[in-house]
């Protein structure tokens, strides 16, 4: 427990100072009592006891004098605690008589007015530093948002750019690379963007990136968002009519075709396709018409004279084919369909040793699965024609069957030469097992 004080008190303490002399007198006197009759020692106590009762007196003296010091400071504390007592209740009675006089309800309504205020003070002071802190964050959100939209309009410009200089081959490494960036541009357009926030180049590089994906349904719906946000953009028209003639939709590709010729009458790859699904309708002679018109707005176009030689075989004019083929591969001596379709046009006139030496070339510089297969086709045809060993041929040929992709290139010119080739019937039944390998992996429509 802790040490216990004894409660002090001016009334204490005046008594213990009352008493103190008399005790010190009393002690005196009786040692006086006690003391021998001598008088001289007599006389010395008695100075003794004189001295002894002028310092107590001065003690006493002193003491009350702190003890007066003492009452001072306590009335003066005390008349200063009743000063402020007073004010407090003139205060309260103040205010009773105020509400005595106004009414509980007016000073309860006055209260809440000046409430009121200070909290629409507040609240307006709040409100407009909210607003301005809103219109910064605005701001800031607005000027990311033009940067953003800035830089993705200038990369998707960079990107139609290298798509429109020319035919994209996804095997070459240059084309494979632009692939490559229209993959991360439509990537990154779905993570950024919402689609009503889409523009006619993002539908239109959507489109795009679907059709290098296969997916020639997809790319329509792509292409006709594009067309419908700039009904003028006569690359979506022209890559429309690609997808459904991917789809064998031929009729509807030649409109979109026509349409893309009308918004830019020196579009040479709109003449080009054109041409192409004319063919497959067995329109030759409008096709042909088509490739001069693309080869006149676009004589570096080596697509133009492919599919030009394309309709021309068709129609047996080989040596005009054959020539087309030349030009495709003087622009391009690395042209794969070029290299092939020479290779088919030699075997229907009997130059085998030419259609081996162009097949090995396209076997040599193919990328993709479809090519390789293309060109061990051929490769195997005429190693057969010449006879020669098919074995390594017809193994890799094998092979690359296995894998899983799909053909585009037709086989229709090896199989109506081949009713009527004058070859011998091992050879015959050889091309036709063949054709039947290559055609299982065609593409499904």
């Amino acid at each position: 427990m802790g040490e216990h004080h004894p409660v002090w008190s001016e009334h204490n303490m005046i008594h213990r100072i009352t008493l103190l002399p008399v005790m010190i007198i009393l002690l005196l006197l009786s040692s006086v009592a006690y003391a021998a009759p001598d008088t001289t020692d007599a006389r010395n106590d008695n100075i003794a006891i004189q001295v002894l009762e002028e310092r107590v007196k001065q003690h006493a003296e002193k003491t009350q004098i702190q003890v007066e010091g003492i009452q001072n400071e306590m009335r003066v504390r005390t008349e200063a605690l009743e000063h402020r007592l007073d004010i407090y209740a003139g205060v309260a009675v103040f205010l009773l008589t105020l509400l005595g006089l106004i009414g509980y309800k007016t000073v309860k309504g006055w209260a809440k007015d000046r409430i009121e205020k200070m909290a629409d003070t507040v609240f307006e002071e709040s409100l407009t530093d909210f607003k301005g802190r809103a219109a910064e964050l605005i701001a800031e959100e607005t000027a990311k948002a033009e940067k953003q939209r800035r830089e993705f309009e200038r990369e998707a410009k960079e990107l139609f750019g290298k798509i429109s200089a020319g035919a994209v081959d996804r095997d070459k490494p240059e084309d494979a690379v632009v692939i490559g960036e229209i993959s991360e541009y439509v990537e990154k357009l779905a993570q950024t963007k919402t689609k009503d926030q889409y523009t006619t180049m993002d539908w239109f590089l959507l489109g795009y990136e679907a059709n290098q994906r296969g997916n020639s349904e997809e790319a329509i719906r792509f292409y006709t968002k594009s067309i419908k946000l700039d009904p003028s953009h006569y690359w979506s028209y022209n890559n429309r009519g690609y997808a459904l003639d991917e789809l064998e939709r031929y009729e509807e590709a030649l409109k979109d075709y026509d349409k893309a010729i009308e918004l830019d009458p020196k579009n040479e790859v709109a003449y080009s396709n054109r041409g192409a699904s004319l063919t497959k309708l067995g329109r030759s002679k409008e096709a042909l018409k088509d490739y001069d018109k693309a080869i006149e707005a676009g004589p570096g176009s080596a697509t133009a004279y492919v599919n030009r030689g394309a309709t021309l075989g068709k129609l047996e004019r080989y040596d005009e084919a054959l020539k087309a083929y030349d030009k495709a591969l003087e622009i391009d001596p690395e042209y794969i369909p070029a290299l092939g379709n020479s290779a088919e046009v030699k075997i229907q006139i009997d130059h085998y040793d030419d259609a081996l030496r162009l097949a090995s070339r396209a076997l040599d510089l193919s990328k993709s699965s479809e090519e390789k297969a293309t060109s061990l086709y051929l490769k195997c045809i005429a190693e057969k024609l010449l006879n020669k060993s098919t074995s390594a041929t017809e193994a890799e040929l094998d092979r690359i069957l296995e894998e899983e992709f799909e053909v585009k290139w037709t086989s229709d010119e090896i199989e109506g030469w081949l009713e009527t080739a004058e070859i011998s019937e091992e050879a015959r039944e050889f091309i036709k097992a063949k054709t039947a390998m290559l055609k299982a992996k065609q593409k499904k429509q």
